[in-house]
């Protein structure tokens, strides 16, 4: 991908000037060119990536992979609820007013200096730029100016109340999808799940592929303590597969003061978990106990030391904690009783 630059600090000089001119020609601020704003694109299907910018050095890539899946920064599955609401943006924004005269000059001096460049590429060829800027004074339209005009608009969705401006948001971590393993049974290649405090409960479990037959599996259940195989539930192992896709970490715990991520990764594990997928790679998870909340007190009345409905997660290469749920994570951490027959 070309050297995309960020500070749009000539955008001020060529908008200051064309909007000079434009406010001094007395151009009727009631004619629409549609080469100034046509801002939507009705072939969503067809865009391969969105990249966004801001002056201050924030910015955002996203990647189709193929239908229905993006990935963020090329390192993680987008959120298909947040990719899915841009997308709609992008295909429904139209414009709702133009700018007067009186505002104009404050609205461009605005976009030049505190908007979001978006570019919106289409099979692989860059086909639109503009800058989305803040909100109208009644926030229910978001000036926005495609990139080479000198005329921005106030634009807006037809049925939506409010300002598009949190849509191009450009944090990577909002953009990550939170679910953390394949969505589909048949992607998993092995889960090993070890319990320090009582390896007896220990387990590894394979999805091993048919030669003849890309959709049947077979199963094999382990100890992991001993390594020996067990007599299984069939049934018992498909519910949990199903139930792999559900697993998601609640947020990442990026703002923990360094102490206190050190103290926490110092306490006893919990549990340690490892999902392979058929494509090789390893979700390695080792979980901690998170500090007690105000509140969750014991049948005594005293303060419990560890929180009862959230613990820590620590993902291999990631730089952060993970703040995972007991509700979520119950789905997956069974023991190996839960597959014997």
């Amino acid at each position: 991908m070309r050297n995309k630059s960020i500070y749009i600090g000539i955008l001020v000089i060529l908008l200051l000037a064309a909007g000079l001119y434009y406010f001094k020609s007395g151009s009727k601020t009631n004619t629409l060119k549609k080469e100034l704003s046509n801002f939507a694109v009705k072939d969503t299907a067809t865009i391969t990536k969105i990249f966004m910018a801001d002056r201050s050095g924030k910015k955002v890539t996203l990647t189709r992979v193929n239908t229905g899946e993006w990935k963020v920064n090329e390192k993680f599955k987008a959120k298909s609820s947040a990719i899915n609401t841009l997308l709609e943006t992008i295909y429904g924004i139209t414009v709702k007013q133009t700018v007067p005269k009186t505002a104009f000059n404050t609205v461009v001096k605005r976009l030049a200096t505190e908007s979001v460049k978006v570019e919106i590429y289409q099979n692989n060829e860059l086909t639109k730029t503009y800058y989305v800027g803040g909100p109208t004074l009644d926030f229910y339209g978001t000036y926005m100016i495609l990139e080479n005009s000198s005329v921005p608009y106030a634009m807006w969705i037809h049925g939506f109340e409010g300002y598009l401006t949190t849509r191009y948001f450009l944090e990577e971590n909002l953009w990550r999808s939170n679910y953390l393993f394949p969505s589909n049974p048949l992607d998993l290649a092995s889960i090993k799940i070890n319990y320090p405090k009582n390896t007896d409960l220990s387990f590894e479990l394979n999805i091993l592929p048919d030669a003849t037959n890309s959709k049947a599996v077979s199963f094999e259940v382990k100890s992991l303590k001993t390594g020996k195989a067990v007599n299984f539930d069939e049934n018992a192992v498909k519910a949990y597969l199903l139930d792999i896709k559900e697993i998601s970490f609640d947020n990442i715990a990026n703002k923990m003061d360094p102490k206190t991520k050190d103290s926490t990764l110092a306490l006893p594990l919990l549990h340690e978990i490892w999902v392979k997928d058929v494509h090789g790679k390893t979700t390695h998870i080792k979980t901690y106990p998170r500090k007690g909340r105000n509140g969750q007190l014991d049948e005594k009345g005293n303060q419990l030391p560890y929180d009862l409905d959230r613990f820590y997660g620590a993902i291999d290469a990631e730089p952060d904690l993970f703040t995972l749920q007991y509700y979520v994570f119950d789905k997956l951490l069974k023991p190996l009783t839960y597959f014997e027959r």
